[in-house]
């Protein structure tokens, strides 16, 4: 027996790689701030249904 298929892989942003973290959170502060602004209730329940702060 080989084990589960797909092999599980976990994925880690490296330590330079977290200094972009500041402009992803940038850009999901203003996509909430968009989907309200516009008033697109089922997009920003679509849309933000997974997000989280990445803070």
């Amino acid at each position: 027996m080989t084990g589960p298929v797909p092999a599980p892989v976990i994925y880690r942003l490296t330590p330079y790689g977290t200094t972009v973290r500041p402009v992803v959170e940038s850009v999901r502060v203003w996509g909430e701030a968009h989907l309200r602004h516009t008033d697109d209730e089922a997009a920003a329940g679509e849309a933000m249904g997974c997000a989280h702060s990445v803070a």
